[in-house]
């Protein structure tokens, strides 16, 4: 028995050279797309996703890390932020 794929390329025909979109993709974007066609099965998207996902975590990382050192941010600092900080919502 053949396990259902989530994402089955070969059923997606668009022509990416000349699909009409509302927001034009770059070079680099179409060119994902176009390698997503090698995605066979759902475990190659579960571990696509998964390299996306680390990617972007260590993007986000990166950043916190340079925010952190340009500000000669310590735990205490930190503290003292969040201690005035208040997150209570408004009701209305």
């Amino acid at each position: 028995m053949k396990k259902k794929v989530i994402f089955a390329a070969e059923k997606i025909k668009i022509n990416m050279e000349t699909a009409v979109l509302n927001t034009p993709l770059n070079a680099m974007q179409i060119h994902f797309l176009q390698s997503l066609r090698f995605v066979k099965t759902d475990e190659m998207f579960q571990e696509l996703k998964q390299v996306i996902s680390d990617y972007y975590f260590k993007k986000m990382e990166d950043e916190t890390d340079k925010w952190w050192d340009e500000n000669n941010m310590t735990n205490e600092k930190l503290d003292e932020m969040f201690a005035k900080s208040h997150y209570r919502v408004s009701n209305k």
